[in-house]
């Protein structure tokens, strides 16, 4: 009886061990997935960017400075985190826009930056300073002028100016306010 009972156990093990040793691998280990990490989404990272735009004639048009950038090949855009736009002016006597943002998109194809959330634009003049706030703008360097749809608050030394939408042409000093203006003059 006891050889039976051995016998028996010695059967047992060898089932399995040839069980065990017959079975594929993945039977016995835990499905480990491997995180392969996601393909970059842009064509070129950049970090601590500097730009400067020069017009057809060879006169410098705008700086441009930015915390980091996306580059896509399609679309030819450049997406930009915390941009700084200086807008030159050909006068002499007229000081330079400086445009701020929370993020920016430079569009090559249609020459045109579109910055977006808290846009801060300024320039300095005698009295003190311009400055002009909106979500959203578009700034087309060819050109110096910029436009948005959205609403914008124009403050000046002399007083501020609210509306719902502008176009203005910063070489020339003009701006269009399209609707809903509301204005409090300031006398010196």
């Amino acid at each position: 009886m006891k050889n039976i009972v051995l016998l028996a156990l010695a059967a047992v093990a060898l089932l399995a061990f040839l069980t065990f040793w017959e079975s594929p691998p993945k039977l016995f280990i835990r499905d480990a997935r491997i995180l392969i990490p996601e393909s970059p989404k842009a064509d070129s990272y950049m970090r601590a960017t500097f730009t400067r735009k020069f017009d057809d004639t060879g006169i410098l048009s705008y700086t441009l400075d930015s915390s980091s950038g996306e580059y896509f090949k399609t679309g030819d855009r450049l997406e930009l985190q915390q941009p700084q736009l200086q807008a030159l002016n050909d006068a002499e006597n007229i000081q330079p826009w400086h445009l701020n943002a929370n993020s920016g998109v430079i569009f090559n194809t249609k020459n045109r930056v579109v910055m977006s959330g808290k846009v801060h634009a300024w320039q300095q003049v005698p009295a003190g300073k311009n400055q002009l706030r909106t979500p959203r703008l578009v700034f087309f360097p060819d050109t110096n002028t910029a436009e948005t749809q959205s609403r914008v608050a124009l403050t000046s030394p002399t007083g501020t100016t609210t509306a719902k939408g502008l176009k203005a042409n910063l070489q020339q000093q003009t701006y269009e306010l399209l609707s809903q203006v509301k204005s409090v003059h300031k006398p010196q």
